[in-house]
């Protein structure tokens, strides 16, 4: 983050629909073998309507990959989609 300059604003606080924060703990820290972090995305973001409108016209493909973990697949959010994508094995 840029602390030492006066009147700076982050892109997240400028564009926080348009924007997807990723932190990361062990840069922080300097833990390189951590794999740890964090990824910020608005309530209202504009990655849930252009992944959800795709989702909904590929309803065959995305329905099998999110069933297990809903009734209705092609409403998942896009950070749920993230979550559910990182723990997925093939």
């Amino acid at each position: 983050m840029a602390h030492f300059v006066p009147g700076f604003r982050s892109a997240m606080a400028e564009l926080p629909q348009n924007t997807i924060g990723v932190y990361s703990y062990s840069k922080h820290f300097g833990c390189t073998g951590w794999r740890l972090g964090v990824v910020a995305v608005h309530q209202n973001n504009i990655f849930d309507q252009i992944d959800g409108e795709a989702a909904r016209q590929n309803a065959r493909r995305v329905e099998p990959r999110y069933s297990p973990i809903t009734l209705e697949p092609e409403k998942v959010k896009f950070i749920d989609r993230m979550v559910a994508d990182s723990r997925w094995w093939r």
